[in-house]
């Protein structure tokens, strides 16, 4: 009963957004179809149907729901005027306390099929954006002397995989904060790793949090 009301109270449209996601990290996009969805939700097709045209619409309201919550994917991440390096450690932070709070599984959509690459031009240009400032923020990091300057080029590479690769970490399973993950992220590029508790203390107190 309990479960039940808790199904209601989420709402069919939202419940199918979730499982929806879970399938299409787990069998991908393409071997999701609209009936085992609906099995997933606990409906009928019909059901399904009444609030989604099809897996395209599923699809393409998750990426608008990813994007629309990113400023870093929506080409409006707010640089602070003087430290690349609290730039860079509240573009992980960020990103990482989202994926590891919101209901939707967004996994699917880092290591994209060309499909859904396809499918989804806007997920594309979200990801160029994101990967743009991440390169603008490290460029300007080395300019002033913050970031290391020897093999750039690998340490963007090194930063984007481990980045990445944590988005795929069981996210029921994780003890750590995102303000962890951040700051060992940033050890791969500062000259000074001992300055990195700076940039976290001085972070938490923009943000009005402990740290």
């Amino acid at each position: 009963m309990r479960s039940d009301h808790s199904k209601a109270a989420v709402g069919t449209r939202e419940r199918i957004l979730r499982a929806s996601s879970r399938l299409f990290f787990e069998v991908g996009f393409e071997g999701a179809g609209t009936r085992a969805i609906a099995d997933a939700v606990g409906i009928r097709q019909p059901s399904l149907f009444y609030h989604f045209s099809n897996k395209e619409e599923i699809g393409a309201e998750l990426v608008d729901r990813r994007i629309s919550q990113s400023p870093l994917l929506q080409g409006k991440f707010a640089f602070a005027p003087d430290d690349p390096a609290l730039d860079l450690f509240n573009l992980f932070r960020d990103e990482a306390a989202f994926e590891l709070s919101d209901t939707v599984d967004t996994r699917w959509l880092f290591r994209p099929s060309q499909t859904v690459l396809n499918r989804f031009p806007e997920w594309k240009s979200a990801m160029l954006n994101g990967n743009r400032t991440v390169e603008s923020i490290v460029i300007r990091g080395i300019d002033v002397g913050v970031f290391r300057g020897d093999h750039s080029d690998i340490v963007l590479r090194l930063l984007d995989a481990v980045a990445n690769d944590a988005m795929f970490w069981p996210h029921e399973q994780q003890s750590f904060s995102p303000n962890a993950l951040a700051a060992v992220l940033l050890r791969f590029v500062v000259v000074e790793p001992a300055g990195i508790e700076a940039v976290v203390a001085r972070s938490s107190a923009e943000e009005g949090v402990c740290p």
